[in-house]
Order: C-alpha cells, then structure tokens, then sequence
C-alpha cells in the first residue's frame, strides 16, 4: 500500500511545476505507514530528487484529519542535512494554511469619547518559525501596522493618534482606539501577511525573508451614536445707541451646555436683518462675521472693510459668551440681530467637525432717527474804530444729535452784501492752519485764527486799513469718523451771522510792527531787526515832506525805545515805510 500511495503521489507531482507548488488533499493521516514510533506527514517533490520524505516524531501532529505536501520554492544543496522542522520553515505554504478572525473586546456600539478595543487572531501551523506583518483596516484604509519585527507604524495618509497596537499572546494583537468620533464608525479588519526565512542573508546582513501568504479578516463593525451637544443662548444688548454714531454692543452669552466632549469648541456667526416692516424681506439677512472653533474670524462681504479697520469687532470674552461691537453706528446697522452657535468636536486628525448649531432669537435695534444739527453765533470782541487798530471776533458753535466730532472753520468776508466771498483764513478738523487766496501776503502776520475752546474760535485782524472795511463771518463744518486714521467725513455745517467793520478816514494813521531774524543774541553777536510802518489814511506819498521827515524821525524813535527795552547792542536797523 505504501508503494502505491507513493506513486500515486509521484505521479501527481510529475504533472505539475517542480517549484512553490502546494498540493491537498486525499493523504489521510491514519493511512500513514508506521516505522520506529515516526510518523510520515510531509512530502516534498524535488524534481530528479524524487519524493523526499520527512518524518515526525510528534504523532499528534501525524494525527491531523489532513496532512499537507509541501513543495519548496529553492532546491537547497544541503537540504538532507536540514532537520525536518528546518525544512518546514523553508516550505513555502498559502493562504489555505493561515486562519484569521477579527472579533471585538469592547462593545460595538460606543459613544463619542470611549474607547474601542478589537482584537485580532492568527492561526497557523509552526507559528513560532514564521513572520506575521499585521495591519488594521478602518473603512477599508490601512489605520495601523505591527511588522514582523514587533515595530508599531502609523499610516501616513489615515493617521490617528489615539490609536495603538499590542500584542497579548502570540498570535493575537489588539487594536485600541481612546476617544473614539463619529467619524471613527463603521468596518474594521486586520490584514495578515505571513512571511518565511529563505535562508541566506541579505546585502544588510539580515535574513532573507519571503512574503508567502497574505489573508483579510471579515469585517466587524461598529457603531459610534451620534449624540449632538445641546446648549441654550441669550442675547443681550450691552451697549445700545441713542443716535446715530453711538456705539452698539450686544453679548451672545451660551448657557446650558451638555454633551460636549473633552476639547470640544464653540463657534458663532453673526448676522443683521431688516426690522419687520421695513420694506426688505424680513428673512433676508447680511452675514456679519464668523468667529470658528479656532478663533479665525470669517468676515462677511457687506462688513468686510469696517471689521478690517476694527469699526466693528468680534470676540470671545469667555469660553461661553461671544460679543459684538459697533464703534460708531450708522443709519444702516439698525436693523434685527442674531447669532448663530455651532458646536465642535475633535476628529481622529486632531482637526474641528461641527456636530451641531443653534441659532437665538433676533433682537430689534433701533434708535431715533435725529439728524445732527450745527448753529453758529458771531460776536465782535474788539471793535476798528480807526485805521491801524485790531479787530477780533469770536466764533460761537452748539451742536444736537452730533455726537464726537471734529470741526474746520472758514473766515469769510466780502465788500458788501452781493459782492464776492473771499476766504482769508481757514482751519481744518486736524488744527491745521492755512491763509486763504485773499490774503495779503505781507499781512499774514496780522491774521490770527485758533481755537480757544471746545465750541468757541477767534479771529483776529491787526492793522485794520480802509481796504478791509467790510463784512466778515465763520462758515463751520463738523466732521466725523468711523475710527481714528479714517478719513473725516461730513455730518453738517453752518454760518454764523456777519460782523461789519466800518470806519471813517479821519487822516492818517500808521502801525508797526517788530520783526527779528533770530530771538537769541550773545554778546558782540550781530542781530538784524525789522521795525514795519503802515499807514492808513491820507498816502503818504500825498503827504509833505515835512510830514514825511516827522513820521521817519517818530517812526525812529519808536523803534529806539523798543530796542533799548530789549537791551541790544550792535543792531543792524532796516526801515521800511509802508
């Protein structure tokens, strides 16, 4: 019987490849031939070699319902000196050989935050010869890696971090998963490639191994229930304007709050509507802004540019509470306001994933629509009696529904009522001083505009001739911004009433004025001083020339006695007859 099984068996191998071939079957342990205690449980064809037998001295083994031939890859040369177990661990087998079960530790339905333990099984036959590279699939994306050599990797493209593998028995490796996502739902295996030593070493200096099966488990799914965080919200004005450029201020405060896990963020979003019966779809609405679980502000496109130069702000005062500010309102933010909260839960990535949202109830903004107004009241301070005497005026301003404000002042004046304005000096919103197209040139120094209080300007003309006899008035403007380095913008403006300068010639009469090119002299230094003469009145070119000579010697004796005063010595004197 022996002889047939033989070549029964040598037959069937002849007719199939010499190498990496397996071959079950109808070989059945109890019909294997005892000698000396051994048993026969593999064969192996080897080409010219013949049927090689190798026996076994464990008969459990030998008593297996099914005995496997096995045919070597390599035909080694020093194969009959190889122990039967050495040859076994250079067999190549296949996938028939390996059995592979997924099975789960911990409940498969879980909730956002637990942990998941699975574990994975792996029999086959001389487990402690052959290398098991095991792999975790989640949705059928590689999750984790033990190789052959007991090394944990991650997947690059599928990492998570929570996620580790340890080996508890030989043969058994457990996935654990802490924290576990929706995201984290859904089919589970483990992926087995069995690998055998080839013999040899490798350019490394290692052994040689050979990948030799490689076998799924069936899947085992789990469930992840979706428990949404609930929360409730309040929104309250903390700030509301009573006109228009006032500032608006509303808190969205989050109370409430359940089932939100470790690391779990709020997020709101900001949104204006038209009032009820404004003339606009009171669904409509206008996004704002939106603050995300990172803190990343999304601004809306109709409020992009004030919330770039922080006219309107969004923050988050607390972790529960969000706010809204408006710097300085305008006509248009009236309207209804609301805010919408979104929940976010950490992923297996480590990024954000909204798990819900809530938005509150609107809240009607609206303010008493006064337009600002501006009254300006001009009142003489020192009246021009006679040429060469100063005139000065002051410049009342009250203003309602205006708010902070900036002001610019023009000086105006004309000959007489009808004639053209002409505008002598001006000061901007900034304090900026400048003399207008009108001004004499060599007169400047006669003018003077400030302001000498909140709501009160003043101006002043020195040297008053026949030529500025007239009426004069201030035309005021107030500006306002939206924040400061905004450019000015125009709220109102007005003029005041007028203010007559009106004088007889009762002859000449002449100012002076004193002039210094430097304010500091040290001694035997040399300081050049400007002494000015004007006359009103009858032209001193009309004048006799004893008049002329009388007021050059007083003009000169004036100008000593004001030297002398300064106590000045080797002063160069210059005079100039106006």
């Amino acid at each position: 019987m022996w002889r047939l099984l033989a070549l029964f068996l040598a037959f069937s191998l002849s007719i199939t490849e010499t190498c990496a071939k397996t071959v079950t079957g109808a070989f059945k342990s109890e019909v294997a031939r005892e000698r000396d205690g051994q048993f026969i449980t593999t064969f192996r064809f080897g080409g010219e070699s013949g049927l090689l037998v190798c026996r076994l001295t464990n008969s459990a083994l030998a008593m297996e319902q099914e005995a496997r031939l096995l045919l070597f890859p390599e035909m080694p040369p020093d194969m009959d000196q190889l122990s039967c177990s050495q040859k076994l661990a250079r067999a190549q087998f296949t996938s028939q050989t390996l059995s592979i079960t997924a099975s789960s530790i911990s409940p498969l339905a879980l909730t956002p935050g637990e942990a998941l333990s699975l574990l994975c099984s792996v029999a086959v036959d001389n487990l402690p010869l052959i290398g098991l590279e095991i792999t975790w699939l989640s949705n059928g994306r590689d999750l984790i890696t033990m190789e052959r050599n007991g090394v944990v990797a991650a997947n690059g493209t599928n990492y998570r971090a929570d996620a580790s593998l340890e080996r508890v028995a030989p043969g058994q490796v457990r996935l654990g998963v802490r924290g576990v996502s929706i995201e984290d739902a859904g089919a589970y295996a483990c992926r087995v490639r069995a690998f055998v030593e080839k013999g040899g070493r490798s350019s490394g200096g290692g052994a040689r191994w050979h990948m030799a099966a490689e076998k799924m488990s069936t899947t085992v799914n789990v469930k992840v229930a979706q428990i949404k965080p609930g929360f409730s919200l309040v929104l309250d004005p903390v700030a509301t304007p009573q006109l228009t450029s006032e500032a608006l201020e509303l808190s969205c405060h989050v109370t409430n709050i359940t089932n939100l896990p470790a690391g779990g963020r709020l997020g709101v979003t900001w949104q204006h509507g038209p009032l009820p019966g404004a003339g606009s779809n009171p669904q409509s609405s206008n996004l704002i802004g939106t603050l995300d679980a990172s803190g990343n502000l999304v601004p809306g496109s109709t409020y992009s540019d004030r919330l770039k130069t922080g006219a309107i702000t969004l923050t988050r005062v607390q972790t529960n509470m969000f706010k809204l500010r408006f710097l300085r309102t305008q006509e248009v933010d009236m309207g209804q306001y609301s805010c919408l909260v979104s929940a976010w839960t950490v992923n297996s990535q480590g990024g954000y994933v909204k798990a819900s949202e809530q938005q509150s109830p609107a809240l009607p903004v609206k303010w008493e629509q006064k337009r600002p107004t501006l009254s300006v009241v001009a009142k003489s301070l020192r009246e021009a009696s006679v040429g060469g005497s100063t005139f000065e005026m002051s410049c009342t301003m009250s203003t309602e529904n205006l708010g902070e404000a900036g002001f610019s002042v023009l000086i105006q004046s004309q000959d007489s009522v009808g004639a053209s304005v002409k505008t002598l000096m001006t000061l901007s919103p900034d304090s900026v001083v400048q003399h207008g197209g009108a001004t004499d040139p060599k007169r400047r120094d006669q003018l003077v505009l400030l302001k000498s209080s909140a709501a009160d300007f003043r101006f002043r003309l020195g040297g008053v001739q026949l030529s500025d006899r007239g009426l004069y008035w201030c035309d005021i403007t107030a500006w306002t911004k939206q924040q400061p380095g905004q450019t000015w913008t125009k709220a109102t403006s007005a003029e005041s009433n007028k203010i007559k300068i009106d004088y007889q010639e009762n002859g000449p009469s002449f100012s002076i004025a004193l002039r210094s090119d430097t304010t500091t002299v040290f001694p035997w230094d040399t300081a050049s001083m400007e002494c000015a003469l004007s006359i009103a009145g009858s032209s001193p070119k009309a004048a006799s020339k004893p008049s002329s000579v009388f007021a050059s010697s007083s003009f000169a004796s004036i100008c000593h006695r004001s030297l002398s005063a300064a106590a000045l010595k080797h002063v160069l004197f210059i005079l100039t007859l106006n």
